[in-house]
């Protein structure tokens, strides 16, 4: 039984000395060092804070892709974490697959449907896939919610300008313009 537990303390010990060793690394900008830590500490136990920093790190080497399936790890400990379902959509925003966004946006909606950040991630992801009119609706649910959402009124009212609907995008425009006084992007819309 003693070696049995004291095997335990040992992988117990390598993992915390591990962990702070990737989250020192991280620190001093090793991120290469860092990823390397958090693997072998997650080899000797699954743990969401390490996976969150093993996200960072990935971000910070730009592999994207990487960081994305480490979310993923994430969520299949916490499915249903709306920061992560989060962070996972920006992740696959920045690497093109605006299909995954719309996925995970829906998901975060389902879950909290106050979550703004997901309705104006979805709608420009929309917009980048070519699906304007649903990025009209979602957008639209989103200002529902929030009348003066001014990043989604400027994207809706860039959509409605492209669907030559000038009206009503110049009324969203006005809108941002009355918030926001000084974006210069809502005067060139």
């Amino acid at each position: 039984g003693e070696s049995e537990e004291s095997e335990e303390e040992k992988r117990a010990k390598n993992f915390d000395v591990l962990k702070y060793d990737g989250i020192k690394a991280l620190k001093m900008g090793k991120a290469n060092y860092a990823i390397r830590c958090f693997n072998e500490a997650l080899k000797l136990q699954e743990d969401v804070e390490i996976l969150e920093h093993l996200v960072n790190a990935y971000t910070r080497e730009e592999r994207m892709e990487d960081a994305v399936n480490t979310t993923t790890r994430m969520l299949e400990i916490e499915p249903e974490n709306v920061q992560v379902l989060l962070l996972r959509a920006r992740l696959n925003y920045v690497i093109e697959k605006y299909a995954e966004v719309v996925t995970d946006c829906e998901q975060v909606i389902r879950l909290d449907v106050k979550q703004l950040t997901a309705y104006l991630l979805q709608g420009r992801a929309k917009k980048l896939s070519g699906d304007l009119l649903g990025a009209l609706v979602i957008l639209s649910q989103a200002i529902q919610l929030k009348g003066d959402f001014s990043e989604a009124l400027l994207l809706r009212a860039e959509i409605l300008l492209e669907l030559k609907n000038y009206q009503d995008g110049l009324e969203d425009i006005e809108k941002v313009v009355q918030l926001l006084p000084e974006e210069e992007h809502a005067y060139l819309v």
